[in-house]
């Protein structure tokens, strides 16, 4: 996944200016903060139920 974005930058026009711009590890550290986050709102999700 994070080799697409590295190696085919100019296949994706909306993302190539914010690839261009930031290098491919802030995006994947802000990816798994994302899914950490979902993480905890199942896990409260299911503990409300």
């Amino acid at each position: 996944m994070h080799e697409a974005f590295s190696f085919e930058p100019c296949d994706k026009p909306g993302l190539a200016g914010i690839e261009d711009r930031r290098p491919s590890f802030p995006s994947a550290v802000m990816i798994s903060s994302l899914v950490k986050l979902k993480i905890k709102i199942d896990l409260a999700f299911t503990v409300l139920q």
